[in-house]
Parts: structure tokens; C-alpha cells; sequence
């Protein structure tokens, strides 16, 4: 059971089996853990089949067990009366549900409790109490975590690697990948917990858990501004479960009257108000924020309080709650005040800015400029940025391009110093607006394409959204309806993924648009009206592009419809529910939208890959020579490949050398240095370190 820790002993880890993620349900037939729940459940059951109707129940069991042969085999036998869609329900009491193994296996084989159990008596009472505390962390943990969290002291934790290693002899703990993370799976969690709750540890751990990634939170917030943006976002993406567990648990501590759970989570809301903003979790963050100044017995200001409040804007405004995201900016302009602290005035006004913008844009101006100079007092380099934007946003809408070119230039500036993709992101959005408005479309969709990359570079889902939603508009206006219709339907999608009403009425909007050029004018004016019945039913305001100047083709796809055409039309738009109006958009649209993307892909990458064929054993072949090769100019290339398989083209090359490299170490003898040289490689080291990255071994073990 356990490592004998002798110089002649290999380990050879067993690892669970793969676990079923999104998959169709072909393949989910040939996954290996849906393979042993179904064999082990037709032992009990046999006329138990994997159905696509029960194959996500079965799929969600298999994921809930971890993919543990034994914890799937026990699920299995509890098919003898229960359905799949029932015993999946049911798992979240999977310790006291998985009891019914073979009565010939050994006892600690009989029970999933048993199982787990044996491997805990194991453990001496230090690697006891570790175990148990390990179980207030979700989804993985670091060892520099761990010496936080589960010790009382310093000098405790210095056995920390010790019973860790101890925990991984036993089988209770798992090593994720080379990154320095582990885990406990999660029935083997389930056991723990409730021995930390026996111990009567759980609300001083939990806690601890909680002041721990709020200092975590802390070194995001620093991250999450300037160059380190990106390596910021993959790092909380990490540790994303573990802040939402002590968000919960802080909430939960909140809501029974606890003071300090309430001020160390509107901490890590102020903290994360980007991060949150840019991973798209504005639905969570505005629920926890609003539970969490529920708690509080009085409006006493607070700078904790006062940036949670920033962040409850941003969520607001983002989900198109603009009247909820003006109250929220008031309050917070009024608690900044009484601290008489200026950067968090400065917010206040930046927030009352946007809040006003859809009814008095003489006063959102006024808030804005406030806001600027303000910041223009201070060090706030980041916040200036994008008071700056804001300001050429406002400036824009009220007709005076000018400035608004001036504001989005400076802010612009600020941002490439910064080094921040979010930032530029943003300014180039803003400019690639302009430049739309001036009818400069084939610029502006050159701008757009660039504003892409900045938000894919780091995630932001809920920007991406909206310049998918900006750029089908420029296709639109050159005529290019098939390239409007994929981007427009793909920004519908995005908007859904992270809750935007607005986004997804706006998004309609565009749709009844391009339906309307496409010459089915019918279709145009019942989206347009179920886009109008949507956001009346949300209260968000919508309109049809920018300044509405999208309304023209609506107008002309109404003069090719008779009165009652048009009544009929709009009749069915304004009847039918958001659900129907989405469903009717997939099963309409998704096969124009796949040929449209499939021809734009093929060929484009076919042209590439011809290139590649003729090309990948000349050593000198690169990026500059491809590019000469399609005929395009270096930014085409790039922009096209990163959008279409998110490669830059000399990624792009490597990888197809890689792959021709890979086909001739498994079909012929040739020596690693003759494959290297025979591919374009120059160097058979530098080949070889190349190769052990996406292959994760070397050339002669991949052989091997």
C-alpha cells in the first residue's frame, strides 16, 4: 500500500481513470470510467444501457467518484433501484450512499467509508490532523498554502512536506501535474470534513482558509493592473474554487451577524473587482456583495465597504442594471465623502458617469470630467486610464468625436505604458468606433481585430462579447453578411456565458440587422421585436447600434412586409419567452454560422498548411517567408491565425514541424538528429527541448 522507500523500488502511481468532460455522446460511449460504471452497473441491473437520455446523469456520477474504480463500482450497485438521473441527486451524501459492495470483498472494499477509513488509521495523529484541515481547500492547494492554513505556528509546519508525503504514500492525497499543486479527491474531502468537524475545527480553519486568500486576493488586485496581467488571471485561475469556498463560507459567517467574516469579504471584493469583471462573475459577485452589506446593521463608512461598492458597480452596469449600478455608485460617492478619501470620490463619479449615461448625457459628462480631474490630483495611473476612456466614450455619443479621439488617445497611452491588455483593449475599442462612425469600416474592423487579441490575451469574456457584438456591425456596412452573422451570433453566446440582459438584447438587435440584409425581412422585424419585448421585460435599455443608426435596415425590411406581415411578425417576437427566442436561433442559424466559419477556416488554413508542405524541411523558412508565401501582410497573418486557432504564425510553423517530427519517430529508425534536421531544425538539442513541451517527454521516450 505504501512506498518502501528502498534505493532498488520504482513507483509506478496508479492515476484515476479519465474522467468524462464535454463530450458528445459517441464519446462518451469509449470513455474509460463510463465504460466500467455501465459494466459494473448491468451486474446489478442488466438491462441498463448508456442512453442519451441518462448520459449526462451517468457522466456527473462518474465525475462526483473522481473517476476511483471502487467509488464508481458502489455507485453502480445502487442502480438495482435507483435510476441514474436519482443516484446522481443523491451523491451528495456519497460517504453514506456507496455501502453496498460485495459481501465476498474485504471489508474495507464493502463500504466507501471503509475504504478511506482503512487508509486514515494508517496515519500517525500529526498526519491525522493535517488530513482533516486539508479539506477546507476546493480544488487544489500548494504546500506554501498548507503551511498557512493547517498549522497553528510556524514551527508546526516545518513537518509539512513530511505528512504530505506521508498522505500520498497512504493514497489520500494526489500530486496534480509538475506545478506544485495537490489535491484530495473529492469523496476522500467528504471523509475529511467530516472529521474536521468531529475535531471541532472547522469554523477556526475554514476561517484561516478565508484570511489566507484574501491576502491571495491582494497580490491579484497588484497583478491585475499592468504587464503582469496575464500571468495574474492564470494564477487565480488556479486558486478560483478556493476563493469561492472562502467567499461562501465568509458570506455564510455574514449573514449569522459576524462582523470581521463581513469586512474580510468586502475585502476581497474590492481586491478582485477586476479579476471578477474580466472572468465574467458578475451574477456571483453581485449576490455576494449584496449579502454581504445585508449583514451589516448600519451604512458606517468604511473604505473596505466603499470599494466592494466599486466592484458591485462594475457588476451592475456590466449585467445592464443601470439604475441599480447609479444607486450603488451614489452611495458609494456619498461613503467616500464622509472618509474624505479622494481616489474612492473619484470612483464614485466614474460610476455615476456610466449610471447616467442612457438618460442625462450632459450629466454623465459632468460626472465624468469631475472624475478625470480628480484623478489627475493623484497616482492613479490605471483608474485614469479609464476615467479617460469613459470620458471618450461620453464624448462620442454626444456627437463631439474630436475630444472623444483626444480622451481614447491618452487613455490609450496610459495603457501601453502600463502594459495592460485590458486597458488597451478598451482605448481601441473606443478609437475603432470612431473610426466607424466616420465610415472608416475596413479601419475600424482593423482596429477591432486588435481590441480581440488584447481581451482574448487574458480572458475577458464579458469584453469580448461586446466587441464581437461592435464588430458585426462593420462587417454589416461592407457588405460582408455571412462574417457579420458569425460574429454576432458568437457574441450572442458570449453575452449568455456571462449573464449580460443587455448584451443579449443588444446582441438581437444586431441579429434582426444582418437578417434584415440578408433579405428575410420577416425574421428581421420578429427578432427586432422579441429583442424590444426582452429588454422592456429586464428594464435595460437597447438600442439598434451605435446612436441607433442600425434602425435603417430594420426600416427597409419593413417596406418589403404588407401591414399584417408586419403585425403577424411582430406578434410572434414579443409572444415568445427568451428561451424560445434562443432556441429558435440555434436551430435556425448554427448550420450558417458553421459553413460560414468552416469556409473561412479551410481556406485560409489550407492555404497555410499547402505552404507548410512545400516548405517545413527548409531550415530558412520562416515567419517572414510564410508571410510572403500566402501573400499577405505580417499583421493579416497574425491576426487571422490567432483569431481562427489561436497560434501565433511562428507557433504555428514549430508546431507543424513538430507534428511531421512526430509521425517520423513513430515510423521510422531514423536517430533524433536526422528527424531534427529533416523537419527544419538547425540544432538537435534545441529540437529536443522544443519537442518535450507540448509532448511533455523527450523524442526517444515518445519513441519508446
Amino acid at each position: 500500500r505504501t512506498p518502501l522507500k528502498i534505493s532498488v523500488e520504482i513507483e509506478y502511481p496508479l492515476s484515476t481513470l479519465a474522467l468524462p468532460e464535454k463530450m458528445g455522446f459517441e464519446s462518451m460511449l469509449k470513455n474509460p470510467a463510463i465504460q466500467l460504471f455501465v459494466s459494473c452497473a448491468q451486474k446489478v441491473n442488466k438491462g441498463f444501457m448508456l442512453t442519451s437520455d441518462n448520459s449526462q446523469s451517468v457522466a456527473g456520477i462518474c465525475r462526483r467518484m473522481d473517476g476511483l474504480p471502487l467509488a464508481m463500482e458502489l455507485a453502480a450497485a445502487r442502480l438495482r433501484i435507483l435510476t441514474a438521473e436519482q443516484l446522481f441527486n443523491r451523491l451528495g451524501r456519497a460517504l453514506d450512499l456507496l455501502t453496498t459492495g460485495p459481501k465476498d470483498a474485504p471489508y474495507r472494499h464493502q463500504t466507501l467509508r471503509a475504504t478511506i477509513d482503512w487508509s486514515y488509521k494508517l496515519l500517525k495523529e500529526k498526519e491525522r490532523q493535517l488530513f482533516r484541515r486539508l479539506s477546507v481547500f476546493s480544488r487544489g492547494f500548494t504546500i506554501e498554502a498548507v503551511e498557512e492554513v493547517c498549522y497553528d505556528n510556524e514551527e508546526s509546519s516545518i513537518n509539512a512536506i513530511d505528512e504530505i508525503e506521508s498522505l500520498m504514500d497512504k493514497g489520500l492525497l494526489e500530486k496534480m501535474g509538475e506545478e506544485g499543486r495537490f489535491n484530495l479527491l473529492q469523496t476522500i474531502k467528504d471523509f475529511a470534513l467530516e472529521k474536521l468537524v468531529s475535531a471541532q475545527e472547522y469554523e477556526q480553519f475554514f476561517y484561516k482558509h478565508a484570511l489566507y486568500f484574501s491576502s491571495f486576493s491582494e497580490i491579484l488586485a497588484r497583478g491585475t493592473e499592468g504587464e503582469r496581467q496575464k500571468q495574474r488571471m492564470i494564477l487565480g485561475l488556479s486558486e478560483e474554487a478556493n476563493i469561492a469556498a472562502a467567499m461562501d463560507y465568509l458570506v455564510f459567517q455574514a449573514e449569522k451577524g459576524n462582523s470581521s467574516a463581513r469586512d474580510v469579504g468586502l475585502n476581497i471584493c474590492g481586491n478582485l473587482w477586476m479579476y471578477w469583471h474580466i472572468r465574467g462573475k458578475h451574477s456571483s459577485t453581485k449576490e455576494n456583495i449584496l449579502s454581504l452589506l445585508d449583514g451589516a446593521k448600519d451604512d458606517k463608512p468604511s473604505l473596505a465597504k466603499c470599494r466592494a461598492l466599486f466592484c458591485l458597480h462594475v457588476s451592475t452596469f456590466t449585467l445592464g442594471e443601470i439604475d441599480s449600478s447609479r444607486e450603488v455608485a451614489s452611495r458609494l460617492l456619498i461613503l467616500a465623502k464622509k472618509l474624505e478619501d479622494e481616489f474612492e470620490i473619484a470612483r464614485g463619479l466614474f460610476g455615476l458617469a456610466f449610471g447616467n449615461m442612457m438618460s442625462e448625457i450632459s450629466l454623465s459628462l459632468k460626472y465624468s470630467e469631475e472624475a478625470v480631474d480628480q484623478l489627475r490630483k493623484g497616482s492613479h495611473q490605471y483608474m485614469l486610464g479609464f476615467a479617460l476612456w469613459q470620458n471618450g466614450l461620453l464624448k462620442l455619443i454626444s456627437g463631439s468625436l474630436e475630444n472623444a479621439e483626444e480622451s481614447y488617445a491618452e487613455a490609450l497611452s496610459i495603457f501601453e505604458k502600463l502594459g495592460d491588455e485590458e486597458g488597451k483593449g478598451c482605448a481601441k475599442s473606443g478609437i475603432s468606433m470612431l473610426e466607424f462612425i466616420r465610415g472608416n469600416y475596413r479601419r475600424a474592423i482593423e482596429l477591432y481585430l486588435q481590441t480581440l487579441i488584447s481581451f482574448k490575451t487574458i480572458g475577458d469574456r464579458p469584453e469580448e462579447a461586446r466587441i464581437l457584438y461592435e464588430i458585426s456591425w462593420a462587417y454589416l456596412a461592407i457588405g460582408d453578411t455571412h462574417t457579420a452573422l458569425n460574429h454576432i451570433l458568437e457574441s450572442i453566446q458570449a453575452h449568455q456565458e456571462v449573464g449580460s440582459t443587455r448584451g443579449i438584447g443588444l446582441s438581437l438587435n444586431g441579429l434582426a440587422a444582418v437578417q434584415a440584409v440578408m433579405g428575410i425581412p420577416d425574421k428581421a422585424v420578429e427578432i427586432a421585436a422579441a429583442a424590444q419585448q426582452f429588454a422592456k421585460m429586464k428594464g435595460v435599455a437597447i438600442e439598434f447600434g451605435v446612436s441607433n443608426h442600425g434602425k435603417i435596415y430594420l426600416d427597409e425590411a419593413r417596406k418589403k412586409l404588407s401591414s399584417m406581415d408586419i403585425k403577424n411578425a411582430e406578434y410572434k417576437g414579443s409572444s415568445s419567452s427568451l428561451e424560445a427566442v434562443l432556441k429558435m436561433i440555434k436551430d435556425d442559424f448554427t448550420d450558417t454560422k458553421d459553413s460560414a466559419v468552416k469556409s473561412s477556416e479551410s481556406g485560409f488554413i489550407q492555404k497555410l498548411n499547402d505552404t507548410m508542405e512545400e516548405n517545413y524541411e527548409d531550415a530558412n523558412f520562416g515567419v517572414n517567408e510564410l508571410y510572403e508565401a500566402v501573400a499577405m501582410s505580417q499583421m493579416q497573418v497574425y491576426r487571422k491565425l490567432k483569431l481562427l486557432v489561436g497560434k501565433t504564425p511562428s507557433q504555428f510553423i514549430r508546431e507543424y514541424r513538430l507534428k511531421k517530427a512526430e509521425a517520423l519517430l513513430k515510423q521510422t529508425d531514423k536517430t533524433i538528429a536526422e528527424i531534427a534536421y529533416e523537419v527544419g531544425f538547425t540544432d538537435p538539442n534545441y529540437f529536443s527541448r522544443v519537442f518535450q513541451k507540448p509532448y511533455l517527454q523527450s523524442p526517444s521516450d515518445y519513441r519508446r
